[in-house]
């Protein structure tokens, strides 16, 4: 089996790359949430920590969307890996609550000027290369390799971390970013732009076409109200309530770099084998009913368990779940979309989403602070529910 087809990497080895080198030395996923816990914050104020971020990405991601229409995703994305990197780095030297609350919000600015983009220069590069048969497994193996530096960046963390201390995490990770704005340069971009319009109208049309798109087409819409509920159960049940609960059972520091090694090795191999398990289910509306009732299920399964080692299971089971969903889904997504439109709609469905992880991550942090950490993942086992019964109205063969 070919890793490759043919001109694939030719296209998009710098995206391949950034993947693979960036990813290994983002250890924010695996010590953050830690790294707070041990500063003696709650999870409520972990909780609004990264709702501020998502205020932020909600403020400015639908603006900076439909500015990346006009002037081009490579020069958008570029500086946002450049100016990510910089807030990272600061985050290195303070410890302050209010201060970390007003750099989070500068991170969800730097951030949206990310969010939505690369997808947008992929999917049109491919097309006007006529590579449009590689779109579905570059979503596939570009997270692929993203978790196979993920493999090497959870070593490297627990190193790190071991000989010094959490705070590494920043210097690390801003690290990770700015290596993407000097590698993304060398990408590819077919974007014409014109010089004849007025950006400021353009931007606001662009929005408002995107606006009516979501909204007039059945499919779209149903999948953005999916979105939001799969955003609740990852508030309620995502990365912050796992690694709170392992924190509270015994875990030390620097394990959970190797957790997320192990994660990340199923990040390497689930999303290959996606390919051929949506051939097998037969279409991707049974495939997302099947993997969101497994999720549902495993999390709703968690409040009767204490054993350590099964709840570490249970995890590793819940993110190659997420694995496998992810990318399917964005594709779907995005074989939806209009080109014209692309970023702005993607933008869109992103704020959506952004707006309802502000709202729900305070409240989720205030539930396990209050009620109890498993329960607290229990209500977001329960919160997929709705998601499964909106994936069964979606029809697709309808027109887009």
């Amino acid at each position: 089996m070919k890793l490759f087809e043919k001109g694939e990497l030719k296209i998009l080895w710098p995206f391949y790359l950034q993947a693979l080198f960036g990813s290994i030395f983002y250890i924010y996923a695996a010590f953050s949430i830690p790294y707070f816990l041990k500063l003696g914050f709650s999870l409520t104020q972990i909780g609004i920590i990264l709702s501020v971020l998502s205020i932020s990405m909600l403020i400015f991601g639908i603006p900076t969307g439909a500015i990346a229409d006009i002037i081009g995703r490579k020069r958008m994305l570029r500086l946002g890996y450049l100016l990510v990197g910089i807030v990272f780095f600061l985050l290195f030297f303070f410890k302050n609550f209010y201060v970390i609350l007003l750099l989070f919000f500068l991170l969800g600015f730097a951030q949206s000027l990310q969010s939505g983009k690369d997808e947008s220069w992929i999917v049109d590069l491919l097309k006007h290369e006529r590579k449009k048969s590689l779109i579905q497994d570059y979503y596939n193996k570009i997270i692929s390799i993203a978790n196979l530096g993920g493999i090497l960046s959870g070593i490297v963390g627990a190193i790190l971390v071991q000989f010094f201390g959490l705070s590494i995490l920043w210097i690390s990770t801003g690290f990770a970013y700015v290596s993407g704005f000097f590698v993304l340069s060398f990408g590819k971009e077919y974007f014409i732009k014109n010089n004849n319009i007025n950006k400021r109208t353009e931007a606001i049309n662009n929005t408002k076409k995107s606006f009516k798109y979501l909204l007039g087409n059945k499919n779209i819409f149903l999948l953005a109200l999916i979105a939001i509920f799969t955003v609740i159960s990852s508030s309620f049940s995502g990365n912050n309530t796992w690694v709170a609960l392992f924190n509270k059972i015994g875990f030390k520091d620097y394990w959970f770099g190797y957790l997320f090694s192990a994660v990340s090795l199923l990040g390497v191999v689930i999303p290959i084998l996606n390919k051929k398990i949506v051939r097998k289910i037969g279409e991707e509306k049974r495939f997302f009913i099947i993997i969101l009732s497994s999720i549902a299920l495993l999390l709703i399964s968690v409040i009767f368990f204490n054993s350590l080692s099964l709840l570490v299971l249970f995890f590793l089971a819940y993110v190659s779940l997420i694995f496998s969903y992810n990318p399917v889904r964005g594709y779907f997504f995005q074989s939806l979309v209009p080109n014209r439109i692309r970023s702005t709609v993607t933008s869109i469905n992103n704020t959506l989403t952004g707006l309802v992880s502000a709202l729900s991550l305070p409240l989720a942090g205030f539930i396990a602070d209050n009620l109890g950490i498993k329960e607290t993942i229990l209500i977001g086992g329960l919160v997929l529910i709705p998601a499964i019964i909106l994936y069964s109205r979606i029809k697709i063969n309808q027109s887009s």
